[in-house]
């Protein structure tokens, strides 16, 4: 990843100038067709995705749960409460992807605090979500 589109990317926005370069090592950039199936539910987790462009359909067993577009990222209840998938998510169009394998995303978690607080915010939202 270009360390200059870190801080364009939500999740590590508040992560200081002088450490973009850190983050965009610990990250891949890819690109998927329309169809794609990213994470499967009950899988193991290994990595977290964010979304810079197209969408996403989310479902658990076979009822949809959510649509996830740029900015939000998702894969994060696995790789953190894991270890396996809570939901199968599937491209809705071609789509570019952030991927952060699970020890990178736990390290720069740790490292950097605001990462972990938007990581761990998201999944309470989503748990909560999910029990209701």
């Amino acid at each position: 990843m270009n360390h200059k589109l870190v801080s364009q990317v939500p999740l590590f926005s508040e992560v200081p100038r002088r450490h973009h370069k850190t983050v965009a090592a610990h990250v891949d950039e890819i690109d998927v067709p329309a169809g794609k199936v990213l994470v499967r539910e009950g899988r193991y987790a290994g990595e977290i995705f964010v979304i810079l462009e197209g969408g996403a359909q989310v479902a658990k067993g076979s009822s949809r749960v959510a649509n996830l577009g740029p900015g939000q990222f998702f894969g994060e209840l696995g790789v953190f409460d894991g270890p396996t998938r809570s939901a199968t998510v599937v491209a809705r169009s071609p789509m570019r992807l952030l991927v952060v394998g699970a020890r990178e995303a736990k390290s720069l978690a740790q490292r950097f605090p605001s990462i972990d607080r938007r990581v761990r915010a998201a999944a309470a939202v989503r748990t909560e979500a999910a029990a209701t």
